[in-house]
């Protein structure tokens, strides 16, 4: 999990709690190890898939939707400012997200 927390460190810098980081990380990992893990028992062509996280993982919509939720819960007045700082975008960047995630899921 070092990989996770090394990207994420520097909210804690900007006012995030290290708890939170932590979690977020756990929700990370834990999701691309279930998601590859699977994809090896489904496809038969895939059952020597390398399971470690990788970079491009963070940028990935599932790494958003993993952590979103958490952050939401725990903070319902100012989730978009939490989360903002913990993948590096303004409010009004996940504001814009969460509008179009929305779209997509709702339609």
């Amino acid at each position: 999990m070092s990989l996770h927390y090394q990207h994420y460190r520097h909210a804690t810098a900007h006012g995030l709690d290290a708890a939170d980081v932590e979690r977020a990380c756990f929700s990370v990992v834990m999701h691309y190890l279930y998601m590859y893990n699977k994809w090896r028992k489904m496809y038969p062509k895939l059952a020597n898939l390398d399971v470690s996280f990788k970079e491009e993982d963070f940028e990935n919509p599932g790494t958003y939707d993993t952590i979103s939720p958490y952050f939401k819960k725990k903070y319902p007045r100012n989730w978009a400012e939490k989360l903002g700082l913990l993948v590096g975008k303004t409010v009004e960047e996940v504001n814009r997200y969460e509008a179009r995630r929305q779209l997509y899921y709702n339609k």
